[in-house]
């Protein structure tokens, strides 16, 4: 039995978000009109919630706020806890509801969105007898599949689900979206929901449960196309009423003022007015209405002008749901009970009915705009004929089938439809396309006669096949509709002008087509006598570039042959001139005047050390002997280079040439420069004033400048007596090897810098 909830020992908490601030969710104005609204019907004297008890949240700034007045109603609340929310919903990867919050965001929404897992566990822990949840937002369905579970998860089974107390109102089903149209003063399930408690609910009772709130927004949501709305009662939740029942006041209210009426007119008249008899309903024994955009039908008449006009609208309600036969779409369970009852066989079409059913509405190989047009042709087969929004005339079929290449999409769907389905069948059956009858068989032998034809030919491009497959079956089919439509269409055909000398492959689609006279060569020459004419002059101009890339290969040719006659002529003058150089270059003179200019080099390198040696022994008067062995030293070093640079200088012939401006080509290398200086100094100390001769006399700078014939006797003796000409000979000979090893390797650093050789001989470009 329904009752209503205790204002004392209830808590309602309505809270949404009509301001977003990030741009990716749009604001929803008609949010604080759901709360204010939905507030004052609660907590109308017809309600059953205490003002004081009721809070409204708009645009609560997070979750922490959220949180904190929801767990103070569930606390509060002992009798009934009702939660409504309105706003953005958003899913998760994971599958778990969001509650929009005004800053949520998709990327951050775990914690700028408020979980409906935390909702329910505080919905759980509540004392709360009745616990309602209302959710107007986008894919609000999620909430059913766990309301009443405390771990967030979504449980197992009805038996878990069905928790005692716990009801749920959802504006969607799990995979939808919510509406709240533009300038409307609420979103589309708040303002059916407000609609319902305002107005009530016929034969509810005094109070309003919520079943059959639930049922009658569910039931105007669908008559308005809106998504349907998802309940989910736990125990006797269901005939809890957040109010009373409007409707069931209007009644007794009515009845009072017609008896008031009647008992005012038996005042006058002085004769008591009987009550009136029940008013007998005007549709009595008709078909009950099936509800379609908007409109209640009762004949098969009234459902046949609103599918022509709403056919698209109609096909996906009643056959595109997608849903197996074992659970039927609420629409087609509507249509289905619906055509149920034209089950009179003395008035009704019930075989008819049973075949449309049976053969045609439950194949699932047939289209759902197919299905609609079966269902068109059994309610009003003298009507005109609409498929897919468009109305189907001999005309039509005449145009889209012979609208070639250059048909629209709904021409080609059009084309395809009558091949591959039963289309051309199902519109034979209504009267204004009766001469559609007998025109399949027809058409499939005319099929079979010109793909046999076509198999046979060879050569044939692709593009042609390709219209040989695709548009000439349409043709066909034209050429069996009445000639008067026929013959309109082809009137907007292009003039066709046959090519002169054209392809094989043309001449053989006439042939095929059954001469040039048929409508299907007629169309063979609007659409490929272009080609045709094009691959003509592809013909001519592939045969005019083909002579001329025989004229250019061949100017090309000569060409080559020019430029290598003079490239060879022009091989052999270098060669010539190479021979000539060459032998210049060798000639016996050319080296032995390189040799003399080698060993001009490798003698100019003891000048510098001459010049020292006999400077230093004029100044510094040391002896004569060793100043001459140093000055043999120096000329070592001078022969051990003179030993490389020569045989190059012999190899190179005229080419060596060193240059004044080129210091690298004839001064001595640094390194080796140094060690020789190193290696004479070291002897001139090492040596000392030592003298090959016995006498104490020292023959050096000073006895020079005294007495000069006695220098030159004395420097004459040659007498090697005396330890220190031992100590200098045997000094002598390591200093000797030193200064030709510097010497060897002075002249390979040198040697390095020069060409191996002459210049190769000159190479054919």
């Amino acid at each position: 039995m329904s009752r209503l909830p205790d204002p004392r020992l209830s808590r309602a908490y309505l809270f949404g978000s009509a301001a977003y601030l990030h741009d990716e969710l749009p604001d929803l104005p008609a949010v604080a009109n759901n709360l204010r609204d939905l507030g004052a019907v609660l907590t109308a004297p017809s309600g059953g919630f205490a003002a004081e008890h009721c809070t409204v949240h708009l645009d609560p700034p997070g979750t922490v706020d959220v949180f904190g007045e929801l767990r103070r109603c569930a606390e509060e609340a002992e009798d009934t806890l009702l939660v409504y929310f309105a706003g953005h919903g958003m899913v998760r990867k994971a599958g778990e509801l969001y509650l929009g919050l005004p800053a949520a965001r998709r990327s951050t929404l775990a914690v700028t969105g408020f979980p409906y897992s935390l909702l329910r566990e505080v919905l759980a822990e509540s004392p709360a007898l009745n616990k309602v949840v209302v959710l107007d937002c986008c894919f609000s369905g999620w909430a059913v599949q766990g309301m009443g579970g405390g771990d967030g998860e979504a449980l197992a089974s009805p038996e878990e689900l069905e928790i005692e107390g716990s009801y749920v109102l959802t504006a969607t089903p799990a995979t939808s979206t919510a509406l709240a149209p533009e300038g409307a003063e609420h979103t589309s399930f708040t303002g059916e929901l407000l609609y319902v408690l305002r107005s009530g609910v016929p034969g509810a009772g005094e109070l309003l449960p919520l079943d059959a709130v639930a049922r009658a927004v569910r039931q105007r949501a669908r008559l308005r196309g809106l998504p349907m709305p998802d309940v989910r009662a736990g125990g006797s939740a269901g005939r809890l009423a957040l109010l009373r029942n409007a409707a069931a006041a209007r009644p007794a209210a009515a009845a009072g003022r017609a008896a008031g009426r009647r008992q005012a007119r038996a005042g006058r008249t002085g004769v008591q007015e009987p009550p009136p008899l029940p008013r007998t309903p005007p549709a009595a024994g008709v078909a009950r209405p099936l509800a379609l955009a908007g409109t209640l039908h009762t004949t098969k008449r009234e459902l046949a002008e609103t599918l022509r006009a709403h056919g698209p609208d109609a096909a996906r309600r009643f056959f595109g749901d997608g849903r197996s036969a074992a659970t039927p779409s609420e629409g087609w369970a509507d249509l289905l009970g619906w055509l149920r009852q034209f089950g009179n066989p003395d008035t009704d079409d019930v075989e008819g009915r049973i075949a449309l059913v049976d053969r045609h509405l439950a194949d699932r190989k047939l289209s759902p705009a197919l299905k609609l047009l079966c269902l068109l042709r059994w309610l009003d087969p003298a009507g005109p004929v609409v498929h897919r929004g468009r109305r189907i005339t001999y005309g039509l079929l005449a145009r889209a089938c012979l609208a070639g290449g250059g048909a629209d999409a709904a021409d080609r769907r059009l084309r395809a439809e009558l091949a591959d389905t039963p289309l051309l069948d199902v519109l034979a059956g209504f009267g204004e396309l009766a001469a559609l009858r007998g025109i399949r068989a027809a058409w499939s032998r005319s099929l079979d006669t010109w793909h046999a034809a076509v198999a046979r030919q060879h050569g044939w491009p692709e593009a042609v096949r390709r219209w040989a497959d695709e548009t000439a079956p349409g043709v066909l089919l034209a050429a069996l509709l009445p000639a008067p439509q026929v013959a309109e269409a082809v009137r907007r055909l292009p003039p066709a002008t046959p090519p002169e000398d054209p392809p094989p492959w043309y001449a053989g689609v006439l042939r095929c087509a059954g001469g040039p006279d048929t409508l299907l060569a007629r169309m063979a020459e609007a659409e490929l006598a272009p080609a045709a004419r094009e691959e003509v002059r592809a013909r001519l101009l592939a045969r005019e570039e083909s002579e001329r890339r025989l004229e250019e290969a061949g100017r090309r040719e000569r060409e080559r042959q020019e430029a290598a006659a003079r490239a060879e002529a022009e091989h052999r003058e270098r060669h010539r001139a190479w021979l000539d150089a060459e032998r210049a270059r060798l000639h016996p003179r050319a080296r032995v005047a390189a040799a003399f200019r080698a060993l001009a080099v490798t003698a100019s390198w003891t000048v510098p050390p001459l010049a020292v040696v006999w400077l230093t022994w004029w100044f510094s008067s040391y002896e004569f002997d060793t100043a001459v062995s140093l000055s043999q030293l120096a000329g070592l070093a001078s022969l051990g280079a003179a030993l490389y640079l020569v045989r190059r200088a012999w190899a190179l012939g005229a080419l060596y040439r060193p240059g004044l401006r080129s210091p690298s080509a004839w001064l001595p290398p640094r390194v080796p420069a140094l060690a020789l200086g190193g290696v004479l100094s070291a002897f001139r100390w090492l040596a000392g004033d030592s003298s090959s001769r016995s006498d104490e006399m020292k023959a050096d700078s000073d006895l020079l400048r005294a007495d000069a014939g006695k220098f030159f006797d004395f420097v004459g003796q040659n007498s090697y007596d005396t330890g220190e000409a031992l100590w200098a000979a045997l000094l002598f000979v390591p200093a000797a090897v030193g200064c030709l090893a510097i010497g060897l390797h002075a002249g390979r650093i040198l040697t390095g810098r020069l060409p191996a050789g002459g210049p190769p001989p000159p190479v054919r470009d």
